[in-house]
């Protein structure tokens, strides 16, 4: 009887692990299969690593697009420190605060280095950038073809920023 129970129980546990690793890997798409186009409202989550002048930075983010206006958190590994950028209607606010600068002007004045957060879209749905200032290697894709590992490097400054997509969906 105990050899029966253990057997069994030895089954249960081989499904559990199994679920568990197919659901720790899955990545939300809602509908995102076949995109030809950038889509007007999307969300995005992962890390961005940062490499400039010899520093390294590392970030969790978030960011949400509608249409041309977009809210990015990022915040530090430990999630002791937080930055919410809000650009809404050509306003730019840093953590609740109007800002009379650019975000591309603001981040390379405090972290001598920038996200070009304008061309995420087309990086993650058009698999593309219409940069000369940025190089795009997609590292690794999704199953829905979507890109989950790139590197962006600058041509121009000491400038490499790899993000890592875990979630993409459409709002």
């Amino acid at each position: 009887m105990i050899i029966f129970i253990n057997v069994r129980m030895k089954h249960y546990a081989k499904w559990l692990l199994c679920f568990i690793f197919l659901s720790s890997c899955s990545v939300t798409t809602n509908k995102i299969d076949n995109i030809k186009t950038i889509p007007t409202a999307w969300s995005s989550n992962g890390k961005v690593n940062v490499q400039s002048n010899q520093q390294n930075q590392s970030f969790n983010f978030k960011i949400e697009f509608n249409k041309q206006n977009y809210k990015l958190t990022l915040t530090s590994i430990l999630g002791f420190k937080q930055i919410e950028i809000h650009s809404l209607d050509n306003q730019l606010l840093i953590n609740g605060d109007i800002i009379n600068n650019n975000i591309k002007q603001l981040m390379i004045d405090k972290y001598g280095w920038y996200l070009p957060i304008e061309y995420l879209a087309e990086i993650l749905f058009l698999k593309n950038i219409n940069s000369d200032e940025w190089e795009l290697k997609i590292l690794s894709v999704h199953e829905n073809k979507l890109p989950k590992i790139i590197n962006l490097i600058n041509k121009n400054k000491n400038i490499k920023i790899k993000f890592v997509f875990k979630k993409i969906s459409l709002i």
